[in-house]
């Protein structure tokens, strides 16, 4: 998703973080030095943000929700590790999907397919 596709969130990032009203901007009329400075603050809008969540939302999660994630983790593999199933390694707990993570290993997989064949394009080889 390109940020183009989440102007809402970002007027209303900008307005509650920043109190400056984007709205009615002209983006296509926007000058180099105007266009630098609103990156520059995009760019620091916290991980918690609207913007942020809506490029990437397994991003928006945060460390907090990490930790809690690994904790329950290990609070299952320990549970698993006691009982008579885990002499079956298949049955092991598997951590907790977050939404947005799928979509955001889609896209990685998809990027370095792409190097991988502009790489081996540039060698004269192909995939």
């Amino acid at each position: 998703m390109a940020c183009s596709e989440c102007e809402d969130e970002l007027l209303a990032d900008f307005q509650e973080t920043y109190r400056i009203d984007l709205w009615g901007l002209d983006w296509e009329r926007l000058d180099e030095d105007s266009a630098a400075h609103i990156a520059a603050l995009a760019y620091q809008l916290a991980p918690s943000s609207r913007t942020r969540a809506a490029l990437s939302p397994a991003a928006s999660h945060g460390l907090a929700v990490e930790l809690l994630r690994r904790i329950e983790l290990n609070q299952r593999t320990w549970h698993w590790a006691n009982t008579d199933s885990a002499k079956d390694e298949a049955t092991a707990p598997q951590q907790l999907t977050l939404p947005g993570e799928e979509e955001m290993h889609e896209r990685m997989v998809e990027r370095e397919t792409k190097n991988a064949q502009d790489i081996a394009l540039a060698f004269g080889m192909s995939i």
